[in-house]
């Protein structure tokens, strides 16, 4: 099971690919460039990764920590999500969270200096219709905070009423205190 560093380590996105930091930091306890089993899944994985790194090829890096990701939440989800095709998961892992534009970090191993913008960037697969399984064709991978801001919705028109009443309660507030 992969620890969660955050509460007691703080480190860069920047380290993983360029090996430098943006700001003071703590190096990080997880073994980015080396072989780690639980961070990496399959040694097959961190041969490719390193190839990519080597090389220089960001693109080529991220989809494999993409990968690795999809494993993760695929084979080791428990059986609901075992129904759920790595190549299909795979296709669905955009840079970017469809609802909220906000980039998505696949690598396990991302400690973010304060919770909320580390959920901002976890990537998170929602189901589309919350009454149906993990299957291919019902989910899609949004970032963990739309995931939560949607989760108890049964549809898009429950936000839609819920957006469209807090807009109203806003500007009843602003009204008041002119």
């Amino acid at each position: 099971m992969a620890r969660n560093n955050r509460l007691n380590i703080q480190t860069d996105l920047e380290y993983l690919s360029t090996g430098e930091t943006t700001r003071k930091f703590t190096i990080p306890s997880w073994p980015y460039l080396l072989w780690d089993n639980d961070t990496w899944r399959k040694k097959v994985f961190f041969n490719e990764f390193m190839r990519e790194y080597n090389q220089g090829n960001e693109e080529g890096y991220m989809s494999v920590l993409k990968k690795v990701w999809c494993e993760h939440n695929t084979v080791c989800r428990g059986k609901k999500r075992r129904m759920l095709t790595l190549d299909i998961l795979l296709d669905k892992c955009f840079d970017n969270c469809p609802c909220c534009n906000s980039e998505l970090w696949y690598g396990r191993c991302y400690n973010a200096l304060e919770e909320k913008k580390s959920r901002d960037h976890k990537p998170s697969i929602d189901r589309l219709d919350p009454n149906r399984e993990y299957t291919d064709d019902n989910t899609w991978v949004i970032c963990t905070t739309c995931n939560t801001h949607k989760n108890n919705a049964a549809n898009p028109d429950r936000l839609r009423v819920i957006a469209d009443v807090w807009e109203k309660q806003i500007a009843i507030k602003d009204a008041s205190h002119r």
